[in-house]
């Protein structure tokens, strides 16, 4: 996707990008004008030309979006508690974001944690952040190993084929979306049969596929929250919604902890 790159001359840095492609951009009398690369109008006065600021050349408006790091004292391990967003223009904001702890470059160990709905408290937008949703021993259960299966079971005909378990596995299944797998550690929901019952001696799944027996199978619960969000620093990108509107301060409140990522 093409996309422009403003440059601070004041501040010597690549300031941002924009969503827009000019063919050329200039301060006229402290008004920002760019001209477009056909057609609209020869000259397009930012603030005033449209009725948002986020809308160009007559087309729709479009999502102001921001990424920001926060790296308050690098070398300290944290565990991090809310997200929020300090604004006069409440009601003109609204959007999604996400929130990633320690991402690093592709040879780390991605930690991707989403925030919620940003919320109006006293004035201030607030984020909750979730917990991790990572794969790991918080979000997978053992359910046994397949001895074999039966056609229907009376009275729940309608959920189709019973697996049979050998009961050397976990069946307190918490209701959540949960897959079916072999391998957790190469889990894909999209290759992956959903639970939709669990008892002491099988399950149903919600394609009725017969499993092999001797397989032993994992439940995985892709929604579930896990540790809270632990690392150094973190990412986040969030989207303010296509209105007008200022922001005084973005801020993450965190504790220190003497435990590492994991812990």
């Amino acid at each position: 996707m093409r996309q422009t790159v403003a440059f601070n001359n004041g501040g010597n840095f690549w300031a941002t990008r924009l969503s827009y492609t000019p063919s050329m951009m200039a301060w006229v009398k402290q008004h920002h004008v760019s001209c477009p690369q056909a057609g609209v109008t020869p000259f397009w006065k930012h603030d005033e030309s449209a009725s948002t600021n986020n809308q160009f050349y007559g087309e729709e408006p479009v999502s102001s979006i921001i990424g920001v790091s926060f790296n308050d004292n690098p070398s300290t391990n944290k565990i991090y508690k809310s997200f929020s967003v300090e604004t006069p223009d409440i009601n003109a904001i609204s959007g999604g974001n996400t929130f990633v702890p320690n991402a690093g470059t592709g040879n780390s160990t991605l930690k991707t944690v989403f925030v919620s709905l940003l919320k109006n408290k006293g004035g201030i937008l607030y984020g909750g952040i979730s917990g991790e949703q990572r794969k790991t021993m918080a979000n997978v259960q053992y359910l046994g190993t397949v001895v074999g299966s039966r056609d229907s079971v009376p009275g729940f005909e309608d959920l189709g084929v019973f697996n049979v378990l050998d009961g050397g596995g976990d069946n307190s299944w918490t209701g959540q979306e949960a897959f079916i797998t072999s391998d957790p550690a190469a889990f894909d929901p999209n290759s992956s049969e959903r639970i939709t019952g669990v008892f002491e001696k099988g399950f149903f799944n919600d394609a009725s596929s017969v499993f092999q027996p001797g397989l032993s199978l994992f439940l995985v619960y892709v929604d579930s929250n896990g540790d809270q969000a632990r690392g150094q620093f973190a990412d986040s990108l969030i989207g303010f919604g296509a209105g007008d509107f200022e922001v005084y301060s973005i801020n993450v409140d965190y504790e220190p902890t003497d435990l590492d990522h994991d812990r």
